[in-house]
């Protein structure tokens, strides 16, 4: 077997003992399963031909439309926009690959005072540390929109609750 072949085995079976590892791990809430969903819809409208753009652009409208009132939980990807994000409720994908989605909403106090008990020099720091944690909230807008970065969707929550480790 080539060198080559070998390469490309080992990362099979390393995939699939990483996904057995993930699969036992236990059963994703349905606000998990709504984001994961969510993402496929998107990637099925994103990377859709010319004829079919349309097509899955009306199937992911209904789907954000069914999601209206339902909870939400996004990946471990978000910071605060700036250290000010406290004060204008703003948070923002760190990773590229989730820049796809924006979300918007009022930040939850519980949310707030987890980040830094008001102290401002500690909310800089934790902007500043990189640290990247899952929101949640329920959904109450959305909106499919494009910017410089190409197709986008927009979720407007009712509260935008921060989740760490800890809870």
């Amino acid at each position: 077997m080539s060198p080559a072949r070998r390469r490309i085995a080992a990362v099979i079976a390393a995939a699939l003992l990483t996904a057995g590892a993930v699969l036992r791990a236990g059963e994703p809430s349905d606000a998990e399963k709504n984001f994961f969903l969510l993402r496929k819809h998107y990637l099925a409208w994103r990377d859709a031909l010319f004829g079919s753009r349309r097509y899955h652009e009306r199937k992911l409208f209904g789907f954000l439309r069914s999601l209206l009132g339902k909870e939400i939980t996004t990946g471990r990807d978000y910071v605060l926009a700036s250290p000010e994000g406290i004060f204008d409720h703003r948070v923002l994908s760190r990773f590229e690959n989730s820049r796809w989605l924006y979300i918007h909403g009022e930040l939850d106090e519980d949310s707030a005072r987890m980040i830094a008990d008001s102290d401002f020099a500690a909310m800089k720091g934790w902007w500043q540390s990189g640290v990247t944690v899952a929101v949640t909230g329920k959904v109450k807008n959305f909106k499919i929109d494009r910017d410089a970065r190409g197709d986008i969707v927009r979720l407007y929550l009712e509260k935008v609750r921060i989740l760490d480790d800890a809870r």
